[in-house]
């Protein structure tokens, strides 16, 4: 009966250790700080993208976003005004048929804070020269 209550303790004794070692934080135990959440670095402005470019040729837009090590960098693009170039964009290429100027507006979701877009407008003129 003896060793039945010692084997049955020691069982108690290890299930409880296991219980608490595991889970410390639902038990009030875990003291660590919690971990730092990085501070949300707004984008400031947009730089790199083409200021010309020629009938017919596709163009990658890709710009650099400001800071750095601004939190939200991602860049969607849409054009805003063709302004008669019959303009076209798939994802980050941009072409245009005619003569004219193009306003694109680039959009950094997130990028001014929650739910607060980032966006700025380029002009870029096509001509037959660049």
């Amino acid at each position: 009966m003896r060793n039945t209550v010692t084997i049955f303790g020691i069982i108690a004794l290890v299930l409880m250790s296991v219980l608490f070692t595991s889970c410390p934080e639902n038990f009030d135990f875990d003291k660590r700080p919690p971990p730092d959440t990085p501070e949300f670095v707004p984008v400031q402005e947009i730089t790199g993208i083409p200021a010309a470019s020629l009938p017919y040729l596709e163009i990658v837009l890709s710009g650099i976003v400001m800071p750095e090590h601004a939190t939200n960098k991602r860049i969607l693009w849409s054009i805003k005004e063709d302004g008669g170039t019959v303009a076209l964009l798939e994802r980050n290429r941009l072409s245009a048929e005619e003569y004219g100027t193009v306003t694109i507006t680039a959009t950094i979701v997130n990028g001014s804070g929650e739910n607060e877009d980032y966006t700025q407008d380029f002009d870029i003129v096509i001509s037959a020269t660049p």
